[in-house]
C-alpha cells in the first residue's frame, strides 16, 4: 500500500480500503501525511492500523502473514505494486497466497510494467502477460490500457531507454 493517495480517494467514494504495507515508516507517512489519525492493535506478526476519520485500515506487515480473516469481504484488490516489486521467484508464492486470500467472483485492477530486462533488473521488475497468466492461473485478465510512459531519470541513467505500463482488470474464477 506505501503511502498511496489511492487508498484516501477510494475511501472517500465510499470504499472500506484495506492496505498492506511491510515498511513501518511507510505506515506512519501515510497517516502523518493524510492528517490521519488511527487505532493501532497487534495481531500476531502483524500491526493493525484503522483510520478514525475515513474507513482505512493499513496493515503493517509482511503480506505472506496475512491470513483471509483480515480481508473477509474484500471483493476488489487493487494491485499498483505487489506483482512488479517480487522478484521473479517470489511471484509463484505471491500469486498462491493471493489465492488462498480471495474467493471466487473477487475482481482486481494490476498495474504492470514492461520493458526490455536486459536493460533493467528492478524492481520496479518487467512482468509480461504470459507471466500474469503463470503466477495467478485462477485469474482471467482483460487488458484496459497499454501505454509508454516517460522513463524516471534515475532508470535513463540506468541504461533504461522505454517502458510501458499494463493496466488490467481481472476476475478470480473457482479453478485454474
Amino acid at each position: 500500500a506505501g503511502k498511496s493517495v489511492d487508498m484516501v480517494w477510494l475511501a472517500k467514494q465510499g470504499v472500506e480500503v484495506v492496505g498492506v504495507e511491510l515498511v513501518p515508516e511507510a505506515v506512519e507517512a501515510f497517516f502523518w501525511e493524510q492528517s490521519l489519525s488511527s487505532r493501532v492493535r497487534s495481531d500476531g506478526p502483524l500491526e493493525i492500523h484503522a483510520a478514525e476519520e475515513l474507513p482505512i485500515t493499513l496493515i503493517r506487515g509482511d503480506l505472506f502473514d496475512l491470513k483471509p480473516t483480515h480481508v473477509s469481504g474484500v471483493s476488489w484488490v487493487y494491485d499498483r505494486a505487489s506483482l512488479v516489486a517480487l522478484p521473479a521467484d517470489m511471484r509463484a508464492r505471491y500469486g498462491a497466497h493471493l489465492q488462498a486470500l480471495t474467493a471466487p467472483g473477487t475482481e482486481m485492477l494490476l498495474l504492470t510494467f514492461e520493458y526490455d530486462p536486459e536493460r533493467m533488473e528492478g524492481p520496479p521488475f518487467a512482468v509480461l502477460p504470459e507471466e500474469v497468466e503463470r503466477v495467478l492461473p485462477q485469474w482471467h485478465f482483460e487488458t484496459l490500457q497499454l501505454q509508454d510512459l516517460p522513463v524516471p531519470d534515475h532508470l535513463l541513467a540506468g541504461g533504461l531507454e522505454q517502458w510501458q505500463q499494463r493496466i488490467s482488470r481481472g476476475v478470480r474464477r473457482s479453478a485454474p
